[in-house]
């Protein structure tokens, strides 16, 4: 929605507070892990290569190529550990 509603753009590195300030959520969702990192709701916008597998949110703000692989506006959970075996 917010790409929509501004002109083809993404929101910058400080995402979590410019989708909640405008309204878009009322505020960042935690990530519920099985095993392996807390409960976070943060968003990680920098070093992505460096940070992998760190828990929360991970959020790639601009065009910079990095060993992760994702590409701008992107937004994944920021933990490469497989669960489905966990349930």
């Amino acid at each position: 929605m917010h790409y929509g509603n501004n002109g083809g753009h993404y929101p910058d590195v400080d995402i979590a507070k410019e989708l909640v300030e405008k309204g878009y959520m009322r505020k960042i969702p935690y990530v519920v892990y099985i095993s392996h990192h807390k409960k976070p709701n943060s968003i990680l916008t920098y070093d992505l290569a460096n940070n992998t597998d760190v828990g929360g949110w991970a959020y790639k703000a601009d065009e910079t190529s990095d060993s992760t692989g994702g590409v701008k506006g992107q937004i994944w959970i920021n933990c490469l550990h497989n669960d489905w075996n966990k349930l």
